[in-house]
């Protein structure tokens, strides 16, 4: 073999190994840097952006990767029925393989990465369908925890508060349950290219969502949650994984019936004290019946506030207009019996003309009393004595309807009741 050949064999295998020098390791999925031995390498390696390139996914051309997440509540924010909204304070964990970011670990169980080094390593592109707005913890520093473990599992946490949209229904308010939820979805990629799950926990009672006991609402109390995953289509966009979790929210009724219901309740039974007030003094019956009404309205507007002007009727103001008719049917009861009080009064003016002789003969007289005897039946004070027994009566039909049709607390009771009942018989 000449000296020529030589020469050019050599110049073409020098050229080849530069080649595979230049070649980027990142474009093969299952490429392992098993040569790194020390952590600080590894760290460098990500910091030079000479390991991992972030704009492709794990596995490129291959399975999707499998995302599996789970959610820490930290706290509830306020709830607002006006804008159907509700805020949420929680820690979002991820978990993927990065088979680009294996390494040899020794007894070292993970690295971990510090905020400035998460972006350059390929991270799941996620968000939230129902956000109104969020935010990202920096204080002190970012709010980011990153691990990577020698067979390229990364753990990946951030701490975000979000308002989230929920839509209510107030037909039951303030006697509802709510159900709120937290939606995250894959924005890139499709479920083709990522799948996500919720992370199994056999700790958990609700797999992938962890509340602890310490957290609760003023006006709620978190009853359940469900979480699920399923795959959200596009008209032109495409199929893209999602996670769902949704959280049962019952409102707690002791603020309303502190500040509504039984307050109302007493202006009710107030206005039934005018029965036994006498029929002859006007004023004092007349002012009760009148400060009640308004006394009324004042609770009628003040239990709107803070709800949204819904087209349709709410528990409440069922509840308000009942006890708004009942006060007005106790007023209007004092104008028919002082209507009464009044024929009363002729007819016995008249009764006594009669009898002194000023008017008619015997027989007229006698015809006279026996007219004003017959129509003695229905009184003005005998009005005011039924009132005493049917207000009440239907006051507490009321409730009993009232509380059965928009309680299942009180349904329940009464089942229980019943089947206690006919047990002991």
């Amino acid at each position: 073999m000449s000296s020529v050949t030589m020469l050019m064999l050599t110049i073409f295998g020098i050229l080849v190994n530069m080649a595979l020098a230049f070649i980027d390791p990142t474009q093969d999925a299952n490429f392992l840097p098993s040569g790194h031995t020390s952590a600080v390498e590894f760290m460098n390696m990500i910091e030079n952006r000479s390991l991992v390139d972030q704009r492709i996914r794990p596995n490129h051309n291959g399975p999707p990767v499998i995302v599996k997440c789970q959610v820490f509540i930290s706290s509830f924010g306020s709830i607002s029925e006006v804008n159907m909204d509700y805020s949420l304070d929680f820690f979002l964990r991820q978990e993927w393989n990065d088979p680009r970011l294996q390494y040899e670990g020794g007894k070292q169980r993970y690295i971990t990465l510090t905020s400035e080094s998460i972006k350059n390593i390929w991270t799941p592109p996620l968000y939230f369908p129902n956000e109104k707005k969020g935010e990202l913890h920096t204080m002190i520093i970012p709010n980011k925890l990153i691990r990577v473990t020698p067979n390229g599992t990364v753990t990946y946490s951030i701490r975000l508060t979000l308002v989230l949209s929920c839509p209510m229904l107030l037909t039951d308010f303030p006697l509802d349950t709510q159900e709120c939820a937290l939606n995250i979805e894959s924005f890139v990629y499709e479920s083709d290219d990522i799948e996500l799950q919720w992370q199994p926990d056999h700790s958990l009672k609700n797999q992938g969502v962890e509340i602890p006991s310490t957290v609760g609402l003023a006006q709620f109390k978190i009853d359940d949650v469900k979480a699920s995953s399923r795959n959200r289509s596009y008209s032109r966009t495409g199929s893209f994984s999602s996670l769902r979790a949704v959280f049962h929210l019952k409102r707690q009724i002791g603020y309303y019936l502190l500040q509504t219901y039984i307050p109302s309740m007493l202006i009710v039974i107030l206005s039934w004290v005018a029965f036994w007030i006498n029929k002859e003094a006007v004023p004092a019956r007349i002012a009760l019946g009148i400060t009640t009404v308004l006394t009324m309205t004042t609770q009628l507007t003040g239990s709107r506030q803070g709800v949204p002007r819904v087209s349709y009727p709410k528990a409440m103001d069922v509840w308000m207009a009942a006890c708004m008719l009942f006060v007005f049917l106790a007023l209007l009861e004092y104008a028919v019996v002082n209507v009464m009080s009044t024929v009363e009064k002729d007819k016995q003016a008249r009764h006594r003309d009669i009898e002194t002789g000023k008017k008619g003969n015997k027989k007229r007289d006698r015809s006279s009393v026996l007219a004003y005897n017959k129509g003695r039946g229905c009184t003005a004070q005998y009005v005011d004595n039924c009132s005493r027994i049917i207000f009440p009566v239907f006051f507490v039909i009321f409730n009993c309807a009232y509380w059965a049709v928009y309680t299942a607390e009180f349904q329940t009771m009464i089942v229980d009741a019943f089947n206690k009942i006919k047990g002991e018989e």
